[in-house]
Parts: structure tokens; sequence; C-alpha cells
């Protein structure tokens, strides 16, 4: 069996210390940020990995052409205007005016473009015939046939479209890119990284943001600090430790068993910013036996047991907590409450029946650890507490 998770639906716990940054900075007047992260930074190309703590680092440095709000719709980032033909095979783009990368260039349409076409190379969406610059801020995508959700696969969150430089951009995907330069809020201070310890990053002055509120991943990006330091503390206690003493100043990601701990801080704030949260799931392989046996499969749903027992497992505060059986997890628009609970007994008996006469049926349970994505230390609209699993082996 495989556990995956909904990686477009996260769960960010923020340990915030309360002291503010600007009073963190050394004496010559630098404001820092202090941040314990979820993972050790190892690669610095997010086209070339899908690791989450790759991709935060991309959203430090580089910018998106579109992203996805707090309603999970697609606004434009980089872009300043776009059409689609009547035909719907293409796509039109127009960059903004005044956009430049960190070393001082400016944002071309063929960065737009090499970007586009190493990242399709990897992560293919869209049935593009060619991807073209039409001019400096110009290009386009023309398709062999229509595909309707483009726009959602420039602004997906997991294993996001960043626009690099076309220096980087024409780098072969299988190969790592060796400088990390874009046109985001922060600057990657590559001098100071030490693997393992510390990763740095400073304000970028050549960064330009929307002019809308923040909302989700997209909106304007204010960086609101002179200075990030992502300090790996790889031992959640020591982490805790380190917070409650001032010496950093946020944990992304605090171990679940120690939040009881941190809530007895009055000098810490917990919050979570992700209102929608992370979602789990077991999926048995339907090509092979037993499970290419739907009444197996069903069978499966009833020995996996109650939600709650993993949720208890994994979380174990009740606050953070929403048994969901929906395909689509609580809190989309596809799903405006949860699922609670299981389809009804009725249908419960052929199942039971199978897993009688199949000795071979004998799933393990598993309580998976998501690890998920954070956005990078700027402005962003905070929501409410969500967290949704959903462990099933038949459709919902």
């Amino acid at each position: 069996m495989q556990i995956l998770r909904d990686l477009t639906q996260r769960v960010l716990v923020l340990a915030v210390f309360v002291a503010v940054a600007a009073s963190v900075g050394p004496a010559v007047g630098e404001t820092v940020l202090k941040v314990v992260p979820q993972a050790d930074l190892k690669l610095i190309d997010p086209f070339f990995t899908t690791a989450n703590i790759t991709s935060n680092h991309g959203y430090m440095i580089y910018d998106n052409l579109f992203s996805l709000d707090e309603k999970l719709d697609p606004k434009p980032q980089m872009v300043d205007t776009y059409a689609l033909s009547s035909d719907k095979l293409v796509w039109s783009f127009k960059l903004r005016d005044g956009l430049k990368f960190s070393d001082g260039t400016a944002v071309e349409s063929k960065d737009a473009v090499a970007s586009i076409q190493r990242w399709a190379a990897r992560i293919p969406a869209g049935h593009a015939k060619e991807i073209v610059s039409t001019g400096p801020q110009t290009f386009e995508i023309r398709l062999r046939e229509p595909f309707g959700p483009m726009l959602l696969a420039l602004a997906a969150p997991e294993n996001p479209l960043f626009v690099m430089r076309e220096k980087e951009g024409l780098v072969d995907p299988n190969v790592q890119i060796a400088e990390a330069v874009g046109s985001g809020p922060f600057v990657f201070v590559k001098e100071e990284w030490a693997p393992g310890n510390k990763v740095v990053y400073k304000k970028n002055s050549a960064y330009l943001p929307r002019k809308e509120p923040a909302s989700g991943f997209a909106g304007g990006k204010l960086a609101k600090v002179d200075r990030v330091e992502w300090l790996y503390i790889p031992e959640a206690a020591t982490a805790v430790q380190a917070l409650a003493n001032g010496e950093v100043d946020m944990i992304e990601i605090p171990a679940a068993d120690l939040l009881p701990v941190l809530a007895k801080n009055p000098n810490v704030e917990l919050k979570v910013i992700d209102r929608i949260g992370a979602q789990a799931v077991m999926r048995p392989n339907a090509l092979v036996p037993p499970f290419n046996n739907p009444k197996a499969r069903q069978a499966l749903l009833y020995l996996t047991g109650d939600q709650k027992d993993y949720l208890d497992a994994m979380v174990g505060d009740p606050k953070l907590e929403v048994p969901c059986w929906a395909a689509s997890a609580t809190g989309r628009r596809a799903t405006k409450r949860p699922i609670s609970r299981r389809p009804s007994d009725s249908s419960r008996r052929p199942a039971i029946k199978a897993r009688k006469s199949s000795s071979s049926i004998r799933p393990t349970r598993r309580s998976p650890t998501p690890r998920p994505r954070s956005p990078p230390p700027i402005s962003r609209k905070r929501g409410s507490m969500s967290i949704c699993k959903r462990w099933t082996g038949r459709r919902c």
C-alpha cells in the first residue's frame, strides 16, 4: 500500500516568539528573523527536487507567474495581463513593468519561457505545442488542444513554477543549477549557507511587490525584515527550548506532542495560518491482488478502523483534528462541511464477506507524519485551525 498526502492542503503551525523581529537584529540596526525550518536545506534547485524545504527556499527568492490566493483561485503575480484565443489554443501573457532580478537585470519574456520549459520537462502540464517569446515582455503558450486548468497549473503551489533567469532556465532539468538568482522578496546569501546548520537570506531591494494585499500565495509579498536566518535544529525539544530562551523567533512546524508545553509559555504565541490543513490518504494498488477486487478495497475501509484513532496517534489534540471522509479535504470549495462518518453498515456486509474469504488481506496500519510546506516569513492573511485526514480504501 502507498501512503499519499494531498500537499495542496498543508498544515502550518507557527510558534512565534512575541518579541518583534525588528528588535532582535544586530547592533548595526539590521532586523533579523531567526526561524527553525522543517528540514535542512540540501538542494537549492526547486525544479530538480520535490522536497518541500527546497520549494520554501524557492518562495523566498523567486516569484511566480500566477499564485493561488486564500480561496485557491489563481491570481496573476508577475503577469500583468493575459488572454485566451477564441479557439482556446493560444494563451497570451504580458509581464508587469519594472520587474528585476536581484542581480539588477530586467525580467524578460525569454526568462519566463526558459523557466516554463525547464519546469514542464519534469512537471508535465497542459499539452503545450510550443512556448514562444513574442516581445521583450510578452510570450505565448500554444496548445495542441484546449487545456482548461492552464492557470491552475501555472499557479500550483506543489512543484511550483518559479521564474529564473534564462541562464538557469536553459540548464538541463536533470542537472542542478549552480546559482540561485530570482526576483522574489529575498536574496539567497550562498556564501553564508552552511548545510546542516544555517541558511541566510537578505532583503531584495530590487523586488517589486504587487499592490494587492497578500492573500494565500498571491498578492504583495512584503519583506518586513532585512535578514532571515534558517537555523536547522533537528531535535524538537532543543528547538522548543531555543524558542523559550529567545534564541530563535519562530518554529515552522513544532512537534505536536510539544504544543502543550509551548501553550503554557506566556512569551510564546501559537498560530495556525493554514485554515485548510493537511489530508492523508491510504490508497491500495488496485492493479494487483487482492485489491484489484473492489470488495477487498471495501473491506480495507473497515479494517482501518476509526479515523479518530489515526488522528490521535498523529496529532493528539482534538482542536487540530477533523475526521473527514470526503474526497476533497474539509475547507475546500468542493467540501463545505466535513463528511464525518463512513458509509452505512448496509454497504459493509459484502466487504466483510470479502475479508473473510480472502486470507491474503493483511493491511498494516501506518501513521505517517506529513511534512507540510510553509510560505516564506512575509505578510500573510492568517486563518483558523483545521486538520483533515482521510483514510479510505475506496472512492468517497
